[in-house]
Parts: structure tokens; sequence; C-alpha cells
């Protein structure tokens, strides 16, 4: 694959759009492409307070506008926005102008888009006006530890969606052996919560077949209250709820 190339290789504060404009028409420039943002940058600064955010959605205006006009030409190329990276200076997804075929290669090295930028992802360059921004829910923390409180956080206001995506999150990230029984629970509970059965259902077999063949390090407490999630999913009785009355006998305290 030839050299990476980024779309925007600047930084500006978003409350100063005489900057923003003049670094995103350069990025513009830069594959050919001419267009007056200054109307749009203006009603994102309208619409958004946090200036980070207010930023990742200037970016993805001018993503989007250029994606129309490259889609007019002709052009193969696209602006495309891909997950964080290590290999870029940022702390904000990166955009890459990419073909098709790149686009397909670099999902599997960087991963997709998230929560703005996913917004004006536009590999089509449908030259809709501007998307009024919305209220976004808050974003996932990228520490284990901290996310996890994010995700009780968010339970206890009743977020259930919200909670279940950090649980998910942690659990990809193979959070550490001896709190991830905490987090296979609280899963299967979230699903519960969001009355969605029989995810919950399935989700409570996965975690009792791992627990019983010894994959977990689990205390009696957190037998107990496996326990107390098949009650409360109205399972039948059967071997693994058995097994489990027995691990709640010799379980360590």
């Amino acid at each position: 694959m030839k050299k990476l190339r980024p779309f925007i290789g600047g930084w500006w504060h978003a409350g100063d759009l005489a900057s923003a404009a003049e670094q995103l028409h350069e990025a513009l420039r830069a594959v050919g492409i001419s267009a007056d943002l200054a109307e749009a940058l203006a009603a994102i600064n309208a619409s958004v307070e946090d200036e980070d955010e207010a930023r990742r959605h200037q970016i993805g205006v001018a993503a989007r506008f250029a994606n129309a006009q490259l889609a007019t030409l002709g052009h193969v190329d696209r602006v495309r926005a891909f997950g964080e990276s290590a290999d870029f200076e940022s702390d904000e997804p990166v955009w890459l102008i990419v073909t098709p075929a790149e686009h397909a290669e670099l999902l599997s090295q960087l991963g997709p888009s998230e929560d703005i930028e996913r917004t004006y992802d536009e590999p089509g360059g449908d030259p809709a006006p501007p998307i009024t921004p919305k209220p976004k829910a808050p974003r996932l923390p990228k520490n284990p530890a901290e996310l996890w409180l994010f995700a009780k956080n968010q339970i206890d206001k009743r977020n259930y969606p919200l909670a279940l995506e950090a649980i998910d999150r942690l659990l990809s990230q193979n959070y550490g052996q001896d709190d991830v029984v905490l987090v296979e629970l609280e899963r299967i509970s979230t699903l519960r919560s969001l009355n969605r059965h029989a995810e919950a259902i399935s989700a409570w077999n996965v975690t009792a077949d791992a627990w019983l063949a010894g994959a977990r390090n689990v205390w009696r407490s957190q037998w107990v209250s496996l326990e107390k999630l098949h009650k409360q999913l109205k399972l039948l009785e059967g071997p693994q709820l058995a097994a489990i009355h027995e691990r709640i006998k010799t379980a360590p305290q």
C-alpha cells in the first residue's frame, strides 16, 4: 500500500473561525477541491459548545464537501474516517484520503470511525447540506478502569444502552482476570434491563460454562449472583445450576 495520506495536517482552535477555514481550505486544495466553508463552520460553532468536539465537526463538514466534489469529478479517492491510532500524533479519530481498496485494508488496522466522525463519513459524496450537530452521548473512556466506572455510572442512571456499549468494549479488551467476572455479571444484568431476554439467557449460559470450566477466578458471592440471575431470567434447572450450587459450597469467601 502506498504511503498514508492524512486529510488534515494542522491544528486550530474551533472558535477561531478564520484559522479553521484556512486550515480546512488548505486540506481541500490538497485534493483539488475548493469550497466556501464559512457558513457551515459558523453554524457548527453556534450548535456545539465543546471546542474539541466542534473541531471534529468542522473536519467532518470539510470531508463531506470534499467527497461530494470528488464524486462529481469521477475520482475514486475519498476522505474517510478511521479510529484513533498511535501512528498519528492525535487523540482523535484520523481522516485519510484513500481508495476503496485502501479503505477496506485500513479498517482492519485502524478500526472504523467513531461517534462524531461516523456522522460525516459519507463515501458516496452526497452533496447534502452540513448536518446540524445533535447532542452526543458521553464519549467512552479508553482506560479500562475508567471505562468500568463509566459503565457502572450509566447503570446507576439507567442509561443501559451506553452501559452495555462500555461493558462490551471492556470485554473486547480482555479486562483483568480478577475483575472480568464482575463485568460479565453486569452484562447479563444489563441485557435483562434492556429486555433483551434471549441475549441475556445466551450470555448467562456462556458465562456459566466459562466459570464452571475454570476459566475465571470466582468468589462465592459471584457464584451467588450468577445463581440469582438464573432465577431472574426464569431459566429451567439443569446440570449447570446443580454445578453452581456445588461451587457455592466450596468457593472462597
